[in-house]
């Protein structure tokens, strides 16, 4: 189990990398940590490590504080985005090295190399060196060294980022199956939706070193807590700013024909921004397409103003409307996800 209580970590220069970290992993547990660059993905694991000393919070790891322990004190193990892997030495030795230092009898120790090479596709690569290996393979053998230790926490840090972009959906999809297989409590960051959302039973999105929500994929992708995670998991919805009119209990606007309220009295509420989808309605405004994408479930159709409408097939003369039903405001002040009702 791994309990972080307010976690806060400052580099020398005075960037905030992590802050105000609290959130808890229950043993066995696989929990993905979700956001795009400058998140404090990477600064959140390595201080859960040990390669970096938080100024302040507290780290537990099964009912233990670490927060100050030393590194070889902490029972984990951390796959590093660059693999930290010995390049200039075999496959062979990589995956025999951890297990000498932890003294694992000679015989179990190559039994277990051999099977770990095997189960993550390195078969034949045993006695090749690493600066030699294609990145796809090096990826291999970074996560074949999970199989070597039953640490109580694992924690890996965007590795498949070293992949080719053609390749990464194809490894990753291969090999998401030996992860699963990790017993231990399991950390999993990665800048890619997909990822955390097969890896995570939970996930925790963070933006510039602060978590703003952490939950299931399904309330990440239909209860998006702040603006910043429906535009990273939902990119393909419409957002657009509003004004608002001011009213004594927070404020009031007109969107897609419907009349909105809001009771927000603690926010100085001059706009917002909506977030929504687009339907077809008899009464709504022409909807011209001048591009399309496939997004792997269907076609989306965009209009010169970048807006997006979902469709098989988009028809000539179309007229579209918001769709009321699962509209999302949120306040331009913090990109809070705000209560409204209808009028």
């Amino acid at each position: 189990m791994l309990k972080t209580e307010n976690l806060c970590l400052e580099y020398l220069y005075g960037a905030k990398a992590v802050r105000d970290v609290s959130f808890e992993i229950a043993s066995g547990e696989h929990v993905a940590v979700l956001g795009g660059a400058e998140a404090g993905k990477t600064s959140l694991l390595k201080a859960i490590a040990g390669l970096y000393p938080i100024n302040s919070g507290k780290i537990y790891l099964d009912g233990k504080e670490i927060s100050a322990a030393k590194i070889k004190d902490r029972d984990l193990m951390f796959v590093y985005d660059d693999g930290g892997l010995f390049n200039r030495r075999t496959v062979r030795y990589n995956l025999i090295f951890p297990q000498k230092v932890r003294k694992v009898p000679k015989n179990e120790r190559e039994i277990r190399a051999v099977d770990a090479a095997d189960a993550f596709g390195l078969e034949g690569f045993e006695e090749e060196y690493v600066y030699r290996l294609y990145e796809t393979e090096k990826i291999r053998l970074a996560l074949a060294r999970t199989a070597l230790r039953e640490a109580s926490l694992v924690m890996i840090d965007d590795v498949f980022a070293m992949s080719p972009s053609s390749r990464r959906a194809s490894l990753f999809r291969e090999l998401a199956p030996r992860m699963a297989e990790i017993r231990s409590s399991l950390l999993f960051a990665t800048a890619s939706v997909e990822e955390a959302f097969s890896i995570g039973d939970r996930v925790i999105f963070m933006c510039y070193g602060r978590v703003e929500q952490t939950g299931t994929p399904s309330e990440l992708i239909y209860e998006p807590a702040t603006l910043n995670v429906d535009k990273y998991v939902n990119p393909l919805r419409n957002f657009a700013e509003a004004p608002v009119e001011r009213t004594a209990e927070g404020g009031k606007l007109s969107f897609g024909g419907y009349e909105l309220e809001f009771d927000c009295p603690g926010y100085v509420l001059n706009a917002v921004t909506l977030s929504y989808e687009l339907v077809p309605s008899a009464s709504g405004e022409p909807f011209v397409a001048v591009s399309r994408i496939f997004d792997g479930n269907g076609f989306v159709y965009f209009n010169k103003d970048g807006r997006a409408f979902s469709s098989e097939n988009l028809p000539g003369g179309i007229k579209v409307a918001p769709r009321i039903d699962n509209l999302r405001v949120f306040s331009l002040t913090d990109e809070k996800r705000l209560t409204f009702r209808i009028v």
